[in-house]
């Protein structure tokens, strides 16, 4: 196998979770070779450059010693990773569904021609986000007409590497995006869903974080 040029090269691990979509191999989870420590954490390695990022850096584990070190906690389906979250009774606690999508998804919404919307119909990305070291709050203005028919709303992230994911699904109209890289580029889109299945894409924005 050919070298790689790495960004943040993920440690050896058994057990994990993977799978390919387009260009990138992402894998998620597992355990330290020698099961002592459980891992949570979810990589991508871009096989064209090849590069590897660190999209979630799985912290929440640190927070539940209980874990299983073999236990599969996470799997992927079709662009999707779905990863449990159990309470120290191997109960349900939380399950986060992350969708990954390819890059020319979040150009195209860039670079695409819209037409002439009045300002009420649309959906905007504000300009005052608050951006940190590691963390970008930023908040949407919903559009005016039929604004209560919108069921929740979906925002957007595309990573360095060209990795479009989802951070954030709800009805709130502000969310702070954590563990992100420091003085480093990230272009943002939200989509607001409707109780009829239509939905209304904002144009996308590029936000950066501090150094």
């Amino acid at each position: 196998m050919a070298s790689c040029e790495v960004g943040s090269q993920p440690e050896p691990r058994e057990d994990a979770q993977s799978t390919i979509i387009a260009k990138y191999l992402i894998i998620s989870g597992g355990c330290t070779q020698g099961g002592t420590r459980r891992l949570g954490d979810v990589q991508v390695l871009d096989l064209y450059s090849p590069r590897w990022e660190c999209l979630d850096d799985g912290s929440y584990t640190v927070t539940m010693p209980w874990l299983k070190m073999r236990a599969a906690y996470s799997c992927f389906c079709g662009n999707k990773l779905y990863t449990l979250k159990p309470s120290m009774h191997e109960k349900l606690w939380e399950l986060q569904v992350t969708e990954f999508a390819l890059p020319e998804d979040i150009e195209r919404l860039r670079n695409s021609k819209k037409r002439d919307l009045g300002v009420s119909e649309k959906l905007q990305l504000l300009d005052d986000a608050i951006c940190g070291v590691s963390s970008i709050e930023l908040q949407w203005r919903p559009p005016t007409k039929n604004t209560d028919r919108i069921e929740r709303y979906k925002l957007m992230i595309a990573t360095s590497t060209g990795v479009v994911k989802d951070v954030y699904q709800g009805k709130e109209q502000r969310f702070k995006i954590t563990g992100l890289k420091p003085n480093t580029e990230y272009i943002l889109c939200v989509k607001a869903i409707y109780d009829d299945g239509s939905f209304l894409w904002s144009e996308s924005k590029p936000y950066m974080t501090k150094l």
